[in-house]
């Protein structure tokens, strides 16, 4: 919530061009149906947005939790069914802090964030169902 409350109050020309650019990614590796590259664009996507938010001390402890977090995605994507919904929340984060709506880009990441606890329960349900 912080840093897309900071990326928001900071959007710059440069930085939108930047984070659309990364939506256009996104949107490539859908289309070539390539997961691996779109979980790369999709956690670019927050890094941007982390260094949009100015705060170095921010980025440093985000940064540090990337790979984990790259790792996990990446070798559970055939859970994430719908590839086309996470392009709409981000390009509706996006969306949100280009446009300096801090109350929106919040609202968005949130959203984010419940998919993400969905993700990894149903990731968790699968593996624990597979052990037993």
């Amino acid at each position: 919530r912080l840093a897309v409350a900071e990326a928001a109050t900071h959007s710059s020309p440069e930085n939108c061009a930047a984070l659309r650019r990364n939506l256009q990614e996104m949107q490539e590796a859908i289309a070539r149906n390539e997961r691996d590259a779109y979980v790369q664009s999709d956690l670019e996507a927050h890094q941007l947005i982390w260094q949009q938010a100015g705060n170095p001390y921010l980025l440093s402890m985000l940064n540090s939790i990337t790979g984990p977090i790259f790792l996990f995605i990446s070798s559970h994507t055939e859970f994430q069914r719908n590839w086309h919904e996470t392009l709409h929340m981000h390009t509706e984060l996006t969306d949100a802090i280009c446009a300096g709506a801090v109350v929106e880009a919040i609202q968005s990441i949130e959203q984010q964030l419940n998919n993400s606890l969905d993700f990894s329960e149903k990731v968790f349900d699968k593996l624990r169902q597979q052990k037993a």
